[in-house]
C-alpha cells in the first residue's frame, strides 16, 4: 500500500508545483536556459542562469510547503503553543526559502561548471 500512497502524494505535489510555477512565472520571470544545437531537433542545455531559477523555484516550493504546513501551525495554536506556531511559521517560510534558494544556486553553478566536462542535458524539441 505504501508505494501507491507515495505515488499519489508525489503526483499531487508535482502537479501543484507545476500549476504554481505556471501561475507565478509570468509575474516573476521564469527559468532562463541557454541552448546549443546538437543536431536536427536535439538541443543541449548549455547554461542555466542561477538567480532566476533559484528565485522562482524557491518561491514555488516555499509557498507549497507553507500550504502543506498550515495544519501543523493550526495544531500548535490549538494546543496552546502560539510561540511554537510563530517560530514554525517563520522557519517554514523564511528559513525554507533561504535554504531552497541556496540549494538551487549551488545546483545551477555545479551544472554550469560540470557541463563542459561531462556533457549537459539534451532535449529533443519538436
Amino acid at each position: 500500500m505504501t508505494p501507491i500512497v507515495v505515488f499519489i502524494i508525489t503526483f499531487v505535489y508535482s502537479a501543484l508545483l507545476a500549476l504554481l510555477y505556471n501561475f507565478l512565472a509570468p509575474k516573476m520571470g521564469g527559468i532562463r536556459l541557454k541552448f546549443s544545437s546538437v543536431k536536427d531537433n536535439l538541443f543541449e542545455i548549455r547554461k542555466i542562469k542561477p538567480v532566476p531559477l533559484a528565485l522562482i523555484l524557491a518561491v514555488v516550493t516555499t509557498v507549497l510547503n507553507f500550504l502543506f504546513s498550515i495544519t501543523q501551525i493550526i495544531m500548535y495554536f490549538a494546543v496552546g503553543e502560539p510561540l511554537f506556531a510563530v517560530g514554525y511559521l517563520l522557519f517554514d517560510t523564511v528559513g525554507y526559502f533561504i535554504v531552497m534558494f541556496v540549494i538551487y544556486i549551488i545546483m545551477t553553478v555545479v551544472y554550469n561548471f560540470l557541463r563542459p566536462i561531462i556533457g549537459g542535458v539534451e532535449l529533443e524539441l519538436e
